[in-house]
């Protein structure tokens, strides 16, 4: 009868380094993640700049081609009959007030848009306005 007995010695095959290397790929997925967050958060500052910028011009040509004229040509009738004697002073007073505040929005309108294609540039690092002097 014989007695047979064995020892088993782990050997470590695998890599030393597996620890690191698996927080390594976390790493570069997190990475990765953050990137792809960041695209999409520039992606809609970009989108929301463009409709702002839309938004402004149009309230720029609706002033310019509408609404400024309009006024222009009632300040000019309330005027004559300001000085035929069939508007009162009020009245001519008010047409002016009205055209100002019509002229204060062109400008702030204006500005708006102006901010808004400053921040379209930034965010894609391509000029979009040209001065006058390239044209």
């Amino acid at each position: 009868m014989g007695f047979v007995a064995g020892v088993t010695i782990p050997l470590n095959r695998g890599n030393q380094n597996q620890g690191r290397i698996e927080e390594a790929r976390v790493r570069l997925e997190q990475a990765s993640v953050n990137q792809e967050a960041e695209r999409i958060r520039m992606k809609l500052s970009l989108f929301l700049f463009y409709q702002e910028l839309e938004h402004s011009l149009h309230i720029v040509e609706s002033l310019r081609s509408d609404v400024i004229p309009e006024y222009e040509l009632a300040l000019s009738e309330v005027r004559r009959a300001y000085e035929l004697g069939s508007s009162s002073y009020m009245e001519w007073l008010q047409v002016q007030n009205d055209l100002l505040a019509a002229r204060e929005q062109l400008l702030e309108a204006s500005v708006l848009a102006h901010q808004n294609m400053i921040e379209i540039e930034r965010l894609t690092g391509v000029r979009i306005a040209q001065s006058a002097s390239e044209q």
